[in-house]
């Protein structure tokens, strides 16, 4: 927790983790905002909202990463996991991955995903939007 207060800043009225504004939220609200999506947009169109827009946010923190401090592949990847970590979206284990592919597989533990309480369907679109967004970067650089 201490390596998470050490980047946290506050200024302008603005919450700042490693430099990028933040939003402090519960994950109960996240949940609530996704289930809402599926209610108004059925299941197939909030999936696709959500995965089309965290696709784009890991592309670009991809492309931002290789960038400013020249990473590449997977370590890309894992800095994004680490970063989503500690900012409480979860627990992300890369099980396998391939960049020629562009396959990997990750397991996510603690998610807000967690505060769903029916059906036993997978509710993580973001997380497969997002690591498709990492990958597709990977796989053009």
């Amino acid at each position: 927790m201490d390596e998470v207060v050490e980047v946290l800043e506050f200024r302008e009225n603005k919450l700042l983790f490693l430099g990028v504004p933040m939003i402090l939220t519960t994950r109960k609200f996240m949940a609530t905002i996704q289930e809402t999506m599926e209610e108004i947009l059925g299941r197939r169109g909030a999936m696709a909202l959500m995965e089309r827009a965290a696709h784009k946010a890991a592309y670009e923190f991809a492309l931002s990463q290789a960038k400013s401090f020249g990473l590449r592949g997977e370590k890309i990847l894992r800095k994004y996991l680490s970063i989503a970590s500690r900012r409480g979206w979860g627990r992300f284990d890369i099980k396998s991955i391939d960049l020629e592919s562009g396959k990997c597989e990750v397991e996510i533990r603690n998610s807000y995903c967690e505060e769903f309480k029916r059906g036993t369907e997978s509710k993580g679109y973001v997380w497969v939007g997002a690591i498709r967004g990492i990958m597709a970067y990977c796989l053009e650089s």
